[in-house]
């Protein structure tokens, strides 16, 4: 039974990395955190600070098994995961701190907080979140996790993080990527894929190592998938595949874009109805508005730092065929709005759909004003 559920399992969960040994990338981080381990320094909160999918959680679990000595599966009583965008009332945060007294089955009780950028909106909640991370109950530790540093220059942030031992984690490289695309592939025995197509493997994960498993787990089902197996894979055929493993929300992202730069309000909030994760489209937004600047300015010249993705030859493909040829300075506009709506989204104000909704009507009109 315990291998056939292996088998199973996404290659994103069955390659996360499970301690700290595992971890790729962040060299610093983890070696702070080891000095904490073996040392027994650990300080009362840390806090983890990076963009979405740099790997805060999976570090955070990687430590806990360090402290307790034990895989993160068998600490149910001892660590706790909490969304700080989901729980963020006064009661939310109280009930935490509640639980954080309870005795720990293994020698620290571990709070993760993620997304703590939500709690810090509510300044009661906020508030009452001090003293505990000063003063914590004996045997706890608290980590947080925001994505969003700049929350944390705030009042509010600037108590929170001051109580804390702080860690910021950059984005990982394309050479920390390839490095997991190459564990993946020795793991599955994916020995018709190379080193310089893995490369364009990494090209398209859009830096993240959730994109890269799920771009890797496609390959692996499509060459399982065919009668004759050739020994190795040709590059149009990753490419093929590639494009096929696009989310429907990288879908819905192509489809605003084009909408938007041909002035079709409809049809951008049609797409806009459809997306399962605001937070995740935003990001989406941004590199497809990024890329199409950066194409526009290079003038059909190539750059190293401008990546031909599935997603952003599809965009190409979408504006070819509905004939929009957006002008340079309405793509500097459409990037400027997606900025300014991403740097606003943290601020949990409105919801992310009616914040992208009322961002693309004001920019569609920026962009064609009547005449």
């Amino acid at each position: 039974m315990a291998t056939e559920i292996e088998e199973s399992s996404s290659f994103h969960l069955k390659y996360r990395p499970a301690d700290l040994s595992q971890i790729i990338g962040h060299t610093v981080a983890v070696t702070r955190l080891r000095g904490m381990v073996s040392s027994g320094k650990i300080p009362n909160a840390l806090l983890f600070t990076g963009p979405s999918s740099v790997g805060k959680t999976t570090l955070a679990r990687a430590l806990a098994v360090a402290i307790n000595g034990r895989p993160i599966e068998q600490q149910k009583q001892s660590y706790i995961e909490v969304n700080g965008s989901d729980k963020r009332s006064i009661e939310d945060v109280r009930d935490v701190i509640q639980m954080s007294k309870f005795r720990a089955d293994c020698k620290r009780r571990i709070i993760m907080i993620d997304e703590v950028q939500g709690i810090l909106t509510n300044q009661p909640a906020a508030a009452a979140l001090l003293k505990p991370l000063e003063e914590p109950s004996k045997g706890t530790l608290w980590i947080l996790a925001s994505m969003d540093p700049s929350k944390f220059n705030t009042s509010n942030g600037k108590a929170v993080a001051n109580r804390c031992t702080q860690f910021v984690l950059e984005p990982h490289t394309n050479q920390d990527l390839l490095q997991q695309a190459m564990r993946i592939a020795k793991g599955e025995k994916m020995r018709y894929i190379d080193k310089e197509l893995l490369k364009d493997v990494v090209r398209s994960s859009a830096n993240e190592m959730r994109t890269l498993a799920n771009l890797m787990q496609g390959l692996r089902d499509y060459y399982d998938g065919l009668d004759d197996k050739p020994a190795m894979l040709d590059k149009e055929v990753i490419g093929a595949v590639l494009a096929s493993t696009q989310s429907s929300d990288d879908k819905q992202a192509v489809k605003i874009i084009v909408s938007a730069l041909a002035g079709k309000y409809a049809e951008v909030q049609r797409a806009l109805l459809y997306t399962a994760d605001g937070f995740q489209m935003m990001q989406k937004l941004l590199w497809l508005s990024s890329f199409l600047l950066n194409v526009t300015v290079l003038e059909g010249a190539r750059h190293p730092k401008v990546w031909f993705s599935p997603i952003n030859k599809q965009l190409l493909a979408d504006l070819k065929s509905a004939g929009v040829k957006p002008s340079l300075g309405q793509l500097a506009s459409l990037q400027a709005n997606i900025v300014d709506m991403k740097s606003r989204a943290a601020t949990f104000a409105v919801g992310e759909v009616e914040l992208m909704s009322a961002v693309f009507y004001r920019t569609i009109k920026e962009m064609f004003p009547p005449k």
